[in-house]
């Protein structure tokens, strides 16, 4: 209804149904008519999931709340979702009980009673979720009481607390509305353990405290989607298309990227030391941040491949920045790189990228070597290492017949020696390859053992 009213280019893509009674039938009908399945939420409230045009749809309906549809609208959200059409005999009804066209004509979110957040504290989120969505202001008493109302986020079910939280992350300019979160004492209600992040100041090269320098982090990640074409033109697409990979349900791997960012210092507050010379430091704090990350990601329920995904960003999110300093980018450190983390590179190579615009600043010499770095990673990674990985000249068999080694151990060691000594270019067929690794087969034995 909202959307209609205001000729909306981009809808929500659910849609509420209330009816006097016939709920289950109703709903029955309505999933024969749309082509979902109807699931029952609750004795009063269907709801449909159907695709069209490929685009995920959700029909909601349920029994009328109070005599009449007016006493339903009035226990709504807000007054700009308190506005329906009455389907009568002969004609449609328009019902706004609280003005909500108007709100929608100014732009205005107000709250439709006192009693809005007692009844369901998620519309706290949902609050900001329309603000972000419509551009719209949020009215300062309503703003007002979801400062004071704040704490009753905690007694919402942790998987909407999730599915709020997200949509609001999935926004454009999206620190915004995560900083109207934290003033609105929400955000440390839907995401444990964040508040120690506020007020922690950073020292060189750091040129902000570190709860604006994430947010800015999470700034130079939506920056560099929008800029991959002019930053590596040649791989825009590519870059484009994996991260709008769907990871679980509607989480995509741009969205977890951006969770990341702005959660990937989540160590610093509790490895903070000051050493003898009276420096900050923050030694281990990627490990700290992976078991924090970690903590976090089940809090929100997230699923197993989302919460393994943020767990290996934020623990080894220093490695980019660590490899582009150095003097000498080697086929080996590449090929390691790509080795540990797959395709997941690619995205701790973006992260470090926004990590140090954040850090340093657009001007300074680090960012032109980190991007030059980075076009040169993704290069090596499609054009050489996908192919090494898909059909490496020597695998586990071919040691095990040529040198009448059982299976074991000692067989992944020789295997991943010799693997890198192919990305090298150490040497071009499998027979070489072979000769190799005759040739170093006692030396990397007897490392191994040493290690041991």
């Amino acid at each position: 209804m909202r959307d209609s009213i205001r000729a909306a280019r981009v809808w929500e893509r659910d849609i509420d149904l209330a009816s006097k009674g016939g709920i289950p039938l109703l709903a029955q009908q309505a999933a024969c008519l749309l082509g979902g399945r109807p699931v029952s939420l609750d004795e009063n409230t269907w709801r449909i999931v159907f695709h069209e045009a490929h685009r995920r749809w959700q029909l909601d309906i349920s029994a009328l709340k109070g005599e009449d549809i007016e006493a339903d609208l009035k226990s709504r959200d807000f007054t700009i979702n308190a506005i329906a059409w009455e389907m009568a005999e002969r004609a449609l009804l328009l019902h706004d009980p609280l003005h909500g066209e108007a709100d929608l004509a100014a732009g205005c979110i107000r709250w439709c009673s006192p009693n809005c957040f007692l009844d369901d504290p998620l519309r706290l989120l949902r609050a900001v979720r329309f603000s972000a969505q419509l551009g719209f202001f949020i009215e300062e008493e309503t703003l007002e009481e979801m400062r004071r109302a704040s704490h009753l986020l905690g007694r919402v079910s942790r998987e909407r607390v999730r599915d709020e939280f997200f949509k609001i992350l999935a926004q454009p300019e999206s620190a915004r509305h995560i900083q109207t979160l934290k003033e609105l004492g929400l955000l440390e209600e839907a995401v444990p353990g964040i508040a120690a992040m506020y007020h922690l100041a950073q020292e060189w090269p750091h040129r902000l405290p570190l709860w604006d320098h994430s947010l800015q982090t999470l700034r130079e990640i939506e920056w560099m989607a929008r800029a991959l074409p002019e930053i590596i033109p040649q791989r825009s697409s590519y870059l484009q298309a994996h991260l709008n990979g769907i990871l679980e349900a509607e989480i995509d791997v741009f969205l977890v990227l951006k969770f990341v960012a702005l959660l990937h210092d989540i160590g610093k507050p509790f490895t903070r030391t000051i050493d003898e010379k009276g420096r900050v430091r923050f030694f281990g704090h990627e490990e700290e941040g992976r078991s924090k990350i970690s903590a976090i990601s089940r809090s929100l329920r997230l699923g197993r491949k989302v919460k393994a995904h943020a767990q290996i960003l934020v623990g080894s999110h220093l490695r980019p920045i660590l490899l582009a300093s150095e003097d000498r980018l080697t086929r080996r450190a590449k090929y390691r790189f790509f080795r540990d983390l797959g395709d997941l590179g690619i995205d701790l190579l973006l992260l470090g990228c926004a990590d140090l615009r954040a850090t340093v600043g657009e001007a300074d010499p680090q960012l032109s070597r980190y991007q030059s770095f980075l076009g040169e990673m993704i290069r090596y990674y499609l054009e050489e290492f996908v192919s090494l990985r898909r059909a490496p000249l020597i695998k586990g068999r071919d040691i095990m017949q040529a040198f009448g080694l059982p299976s074991g151990p000692q067989i992944g060691l020789l295997l991943k020696r010799i693997q890198e000594a192919e990305a090298e270019g150490s040497f071009q067929t499998r027979e070489e390859g072979l000769n190799y690794l005759g040739a170093h087969l006692q030396e990397w034995l007897e490392s191994e053992e040493k290690t041991d």
